[in-house]
Parts: C-alpha cells; sequence; structure tokens
C-alpha cells in the first residue's frame, strides 16, 4: 500500500469525506455523451437549444457522469479503495459549468464477512448548498490487520 493509503482502522462513525469542488464542463460533457452514446447528435446534455426546448435552465449533466464524480470523490478520499455500492437520489438537475460541492460522511463501519466496510452518505450540491443528489456508498478498505 502507499503512504496515502487510508486504513479502516484510521476511519470513524461521523469523519466527513471531502469536501471537494468541481465544475463539470460542457466539453466534458460533449466528450462524456459521444463516448457514452457514440452518438453526436444534440440532446439535452450537450445542446443549449434542445435543453431549452425541453424547459430545462440549460443542457444537463447525465446522471451517471455525476455519479462517476461522486465516485472519484471516495477514491480520492482512500486510494485503493473497493467501491462495493453506490446507490443515490437525483432530487435536481445538474447543469454544465456550475461549480458544485460534492461531499460525504462516515455513518457506520464494521466487519462483514471478513470485509472491512465503511458505510457513507455522499452529496452533490449546489453553490447554494442545495443538496441536488444524495447516495449512500459502501466501501470495503484494507485493513492494518488483514
Amino acid at each position: 500500500m502507499t503512504s496515502d493509503t487510508r486504513y479502516y482502522e484510521d476511519v470513524d462513525v461521523g469523519d466527513d469525506i471531502g469536501p471537494i469542488e468541481r465544475a463539470i464542463n460542457h466539453g466534458q460533457v460533449v466528450e462524456f455523451v459521444k463516448a457514452w452514446t457514440n452518438d453526436t447528435k444534440p440532446t439535452r446534455f450537450n445542446d443549449p437549444e434542445t435543453a431549452a426546448n425541453e424547459g430545462l435552465a440549460g443542457p444537463i449533466v447525465p446522471g451517471v457522469m455525476t455519479m462517476a464524480f461522486i465516485s472519484r470523490l471516495l477514491t480520492e478520499w482512500a486510494p485503493g479503495v473497493s467501491l462495493n455500492t453506490l446507490d443515490v437520489v437525483f432530487r435536481q438537475l445538474v447543469l454544465h459549468d456550475v461549480v458544485h460541492t460534492l461531499s460525504g460522511i462516515v455513518t457506520d463501519k464494521g466487519m462483514i464477512e471478513g470485509r472491512s466496510e465503511v458505510q457513507c452518505d455522499v452529496f452533490l450540491a449546489d453553490p447554494e448548498g442545495t443538496r441536488l443528489i444524495i447516495g449512500k456508498a459502501i466501501l470495503e478498505l484494507p485493513s492494518r490487520e488483514s
């Protein structure tokens, strides 16, 4: 393990994860949608006019892409972690080119069938602090005892 490895024994219930601030920019979304769908046609994800025609304030970030950013929050917090479960609720739309805050909190930990698991709540919030996405994750961290 590297020196920046976060071990199960180092984590306590109530520990904060993050926060980190990230803007998902238009170019990132365009490239993601192209790779995801193998298509470049205008959609609510990559085209302002299509988004406006659907009644949206602007192009939105695909849900699966926001989940990738939440996953990154967790893997940056604990390099080498195994992300076993990520379950999210999309409460509101995530727009391009807005600085969002990603954060989490450890809610439980325990040894489950020999695995050192940490459960946490995760959030993606807009600049006003409104939680646009909420979720739960189960991580497996390395243990010093194994």
